[in-house]
């Protein structure tokens, strides 16, 4: 039996033996196959070139497996950077066989004691291998990087790997190869490094991240320092080259200098990279010409910086801006942010791309829907509390926390009143202003149209300053959209770029269009809400919006003229609120200066001339909207499109005969008889005129008067509106507040005339009140009917019974 089991061990063993041999054999074979030389060929194409327009260059953007700017042999690398790489990185790399046994040891022995990776004791060969195949940080990724590096250094000379390693390793802020860094940093060729130079370039190699010189400056010169001593120490320099080197400032190029216009150029890549097939995609563009004006760029970073500094007081640290030339859709402008540079105030995050909420400046495209449909400039709009519509209806309050009564539709968006424009939304419905925002290209609003509800055209949903911008840059092209094009050319082909501009598609009526154009570049129609001498008067017209967030979180100026548009945004990127700073008095400097920059040399073409088929004019009374009468104070001319004007007079301005000596009803050839206007409010406006003290029509007959019942009153039609309490509605008692406090407001809208109304409460008079006929009702439990009841020439009239229930 013993001789069985020795006989097998020893098969056993011989197998294992061969398997052995077989291993060796294979592997010792493999270190003198051949590797491919296009492993490790010099690229042959170039870093990456973005320029403006004008060919001024913005960006030289080096892929790790692209281009370079230039490769550079080994014996035109400077000896001061090959001791520094040696003596930092590898110090006995001249002398082992791709991986060091010595440094395998110790790194291995310093882990285990650790308990956690302390050392990867990388050879330069190594670390060139991990560049060019990438292989796992695994165990055996680690060993296929031992197995390939002991290849490589069968295959190619020290000298060679050494250029290999030097002209591909990255050295942060996508400089690859030591050329390319000495010219970021040093705006120098490598051969004219000094040693402190090249020493504290290697010393960014172990963690470029970690000592970026454009982040973290002061920990890139504590890692030269300690590497001078660790060389001196190794004496790999003297001590003169050591002291001189120790005291040598080292003085970096501005980043501001290297990266100009950064949002735009990050975008421009970004771009391509997913047009394409990753980054790869790119490695064989050497240029790139863009849309950019840097002249342009460069005077409108002065204006934001300039104007934020002047904000700081009120906690404002950024701003985005953004040009488009309208007939192409070129981007002329892009500044994400105030400082790119500036990690205080977050600038790397691009403020034209952040999703922000747009305040007011959507209410254009609501007011657009209304003017396709049955409403005009000079529609009526109620800027009132008291409005009878469905229970729970949304209601704002306006920028000055006033109501403002009647209100043209032209008043209301040029002073961006709040309340009319959701009246509006709630007539023509939440989902047709979703969609119509979507058709001009708002796909930052994702969720469903019943999430945002009314609030949508006040801009509680996020865009982007693009987004606006995009939108605005239609309304310009009086309906024709044109998406915004940021390349003009990509070189040496053309595959994610053209020179040719998109046609412009026409979308929307360019009648309805020159209309919210005239508003939008009425100054005099928002000096009610603005105020005269505003950051948007200019010397020439322009069609603008302001918007101001919630909580004065954003404000934005978006504003057009034929030939531009320009979106501004100003802000914190912390959500962090401003103080007290809206669009007119935040963005809107912005989008002046930035208006007179553009037009600094010649002034633009008219934005209202040639308006197009289909609008006429007509002239009407401020006040109601409709032509002017006898009796109304002023007229202005109003546009309209063709089929829209009005054709009725004005109502609201009545002429009465008063006796002067008590201002009642007489006969106009009495004695001390004058004739006198009132304003004859329709009867949705009476509580608000109340409030706002206007008289009203006097009903009765003065005792001076000689003739008794022959001056005729103007009667309505009788009705008595309740816009208080919702019938429905659902009250619950507060179990802590006494019930004698515990009241409900009752409230109505009564024709002209009507003096006193008496207000029922399950069929029992509860009060009797007079104008603003207002009245409060102490809640009980159950369900309860009310209506009001006024007596008008003689006749009762009644009003509509509503049940309202009170739950303990």
């Amino acid at each position: 039996m013993f001789d069985v089991l020795r006989k097998d061990m020893r098969k056993s063993l011989k197998i294992v033996g061969i398997f052995c041999l077989v291993c060796a054999t294979l592997f010792i074979v493999s270190l003198y196959l051949p590797l491919s030389k296009d492993l490790f060929a010099i690229q042959t194409g170039m870093s990456l070139k973005i320029t403006d327009r004008h060919g001024i260059l913005l960006r030289e953007t080096l892929s790790a497996e692209g281009g370079r700017t230039t490769w550079l042999q080994y014996d035109e690398l400077p000896e001061s950077v090959v001791r520094a790489i040696v003596a930092t990185e590898d110090k006995r790399f001249f002398s082992h066989i791709g991986v060091d046994v010595l440094a395998l040891g110790r790194a291995l022995w310093q882990n285990v004691r650790s308990g956690h990776v302390v050392s990867g004791a990388s050879t330069i060969t190594q670390q060139l291998v991990k560049m060019r195949f990438g292989y796992p940080r695994t165990i055996f990724g680690k060993l296929q990087e031992m197995w390939m590096a002991l290849r490589v250094e069968r295959q190619f000379s020290k000298q060679d790997i050494l250029a290999q390693y030097l002209n591909r390793v990255s050295f942060s802020n996508q400089a690859y190869g030591i050329e390319a860094a000495s010219r970021l940093y040093f705006g120098k060729p490598a051969r004219h490094l000094s040693f402190a130079e090249s020493v504290f370039l290697a010393g960014l190699i172990q963690a470029p991240s970690r000592f970026n010189p454009y982040r973290n400056v002061a920990q890139a010169i504590q890692r030269q320092q300690a590497l001078l001593e660790r060389m001196y120490q190794r004496r790999a320099l003297d001590e003169t080259q050591y002291q001189l080197a120790r005291q040598e400032e080292i003085r970096l190029i501005p980043q501001q200098i290297n990266f100009k216009a950064p949002h735009f150029c990050y975008t421009i890549l970004e771009s391509l990279i997913q047009k394409g097939r990753g980054e790869q995609a790119i490695q064989e563009i050497a240029e790139i010409k863009t849309t950019l004006d840097y002249y342009l760029q460069e005077q409108i970073e002065n204006i934001v910086a300039a104007h934020i500094s002047e904000l700081d007081a009120y906690n404002v640290t950024n701003a985005a801006v953004l040009v488009l030339e309208n007939t192409t859709g070129d981007i002329l402008a892009y500044m994400g942010s105030r400082d790119f540079f500036n990690d205080a105030i977050s600038g790397q995050v691009n403020g034209v791309l952040s999703l922000r909420q747009p305040g007011s400046t959507l209410k254009p495209f609501t007011y657009q829907l209304a003017l396709e449909r049955f409403y005009t400039p000079a529609t009526l709009l109620p800027d009132i509390l008291e409005y009878p519509v469905a229970p729970r209806s949304f209601l704002p309050e306006n920028y000055d926390r006033k109501y403002h009564g009647p209100v043209r539709l032209r008043e209301a968006l040029a002073c961006s009143y709040n309340i009319p424009a959701v009246r509006v939304l709630e007539t023509i419905g939440v989902e047709a202003l979703y969609q119509r925002l979507h058709e001009f290209g708002f796909e930052s609003l994702r969720e469903l149209p019943t999430f945002y509800g009314p609030g949508l055209t006040l801009g509680n949903g996020e865009v982007t300053l693009l987004e606006l911008t995009r939108a605005y840059s239609t309304l310009a092209r009086r309906g024709k959209y044109l998406p915004e094009r940021a390349i003009l050319e990509v070189k040496p082909y053309s595959p994610y770029g053209t020179s040719d501009s998109q046609p412009a598609i026409q979308k929307f009526s360019p009648r309805v269009i020159y209309l919210l154009t005239h508003i939008l570049a009425d100054r005099q129609s928002g000096i009610a809400a603005f105020g005269e001498n505003t950051a948007l008067e200019l010397p020439f017209q322009t069609a603008v919006k302001t918007g101001t967030s919630k909580d004065y979180r954003d404000n934005w100026t978006i504003g057009f003229t034929r030939d531009y548009t320009i979106g501004i945004w100003v802000g914190n990127f912390d959500g962090s609120p401003m103080r007290k700073v809206s669009g007119i008095t935040g963005a809107a400097p912005i989008y002046r200066d930035v208006m007179l920059t553009l037009y600094r040399d010649h002034p633009p073409m008219s934005l209202l001339d040639s308006p197009p088929p289909g609008i006429v004019t007509a002239r009407i009374c401020p006040l109601s909207g409709d032509l002017v009468a006898e009796n109304c104070p002023h007229g202005l001319e109003e546009f309209f499109l063709e089929g829209t004007e009005p054709t009725e007079p004005c109502k609201m301005h009545q002429a009465y005969w008063v006796d002067e000596r008590d201002d009642l009803l007489t006969e106009p050839n009495t004695p001390h008889s004058v004739k006198k206007v009132f304003l004859q409010f329709p009867p949705l406006y009476q509580s608000w005129a109340h409030d706002r003290g206007y008289p009203t029509p006097p009903t009765q007959l003065s005792p001076y008067a000689r003739i008794v019942g022959k001056q005729k009153t103007r009667r309505e039609q009788a009705s008595i509106r309740i816009v208080r309490p919702n019938d429905g509605d659902v009250y619950a008692i507060d179990p802590v507040l006494r019930r004698e406090y515990q009241t409900l407001q009752l409230s109505a809208v009564v024709p002209s005339g009507m003096s006193q109304v008496v207000w029922y409460v399950n069929d029992e008079p509860w009060e009797s009140v007079n104008a603003p006929f207002r009245a409060a009702w102490a809640i009980a439990p159950g369900a309860h009917r009310i209506y009001a009841e006024g007596e008008l020439h003689g006749e009762f009239v009644r009003s509509r019974e509503i049940t309202v229930h009170v739950v303990e």
